[in-house]
């Protein structure tokens, strides 16, 4: 959807003397934040994860093979030093994940395996 605004309406922001314009909608009183696409673009994967936090989580097993796939871009953007901050979150839910979802297809019965594992997990999250 795109929305015309005047010249004198976006003039504060193409001149930088502002980083955001605010519309309201008079129908139903709500403001709505105009920023230039470019910095829409840097601010999406934030604004999409901050979306995912805040969606309820389903209850039980939500592992998928699109969630794998998704994990393993991360772990090769880590690999090679490109992780961003948003990233490096969304990655650390997906590991959890990961995880849980093993745990809940395969738990591990054995006590040794089991101490060995989270010795392994404590120095993987230090590192």
């Amino acid at each position: 959807m795109s929305v015309e605004l005047s010249t004198k309406q976006l003039d504060p922001l193409a001149r930088g003397e502002s980083k955001s314009i605010t519309v309201h909608d008079s129908e139903t009183d709500l403001n709505y934040v105009v920023i230039p696409e470019s910095s829409y673009k840097k601010a999406l994967p934030l604004l999409e994860l901050m979306t995912d936090l805040s969606s309820p989580k389903p209850i039980g097993d939500s592992w998928s093979k699109e969630a794998n796939l998704r994990r393993i871009q991360l772990i090769n953007l880590k690999h090679d030093g490109n992780l961003s901050r948003v990233e490096e979150i969304e990655l650390n839910e997906l590991q959890q994940r990961a995880y849980d979802h093993r745990n809940h297809v395969a738990p591990i019965e054995n006590g040794v395996l089991t101490l060995v594992l989270e010795a392994l997990e404590q120095r993987s999250q230090k590192g």
